[in-house]
């Protein structure tokens, strides 16, 4: 059975304009330019992926503990163990 998309009903706000109508526009410009962060630093310079990974690890392990303690007691049914290996 092929996937169908629903029908999206056009609005003020919302509509199909045809190829023609686009290119008849004033200040058409359909380049795409990607914005660099200056702040972000080389693929090269990054510490390997091992690492990158232990570090998300941590700061997720961290966040959980957090929302665990900020639950209500009535909703807490597991509690988290912070010697938790999650590369077993």
């Amino acid at each position: 059975m092929p996937i169908t998309k629903p029908l999206r009903i056009e609005t003020d706000r919302f509509r199909r304009f045809t190829h023609h109508e686009v290119v008849a526009r004033d200040k058409l410009n359909l380049d795409i330019i990607w914005l660099k962060d200056d702040s972000e630093s080389d693929a090269a310079d990054l510490p390997d992926p091992d690492t990158l990974i232990a570090e998300i690890v941590e700061e997720l392990t961290a966040a959980a503990a957090e929302l665990a303690a900020a639950a209500s007691p009535a909703t807490q049914s597991t509690t988290l163990d912070p010697d938790y290996d999650i590369a077993r």
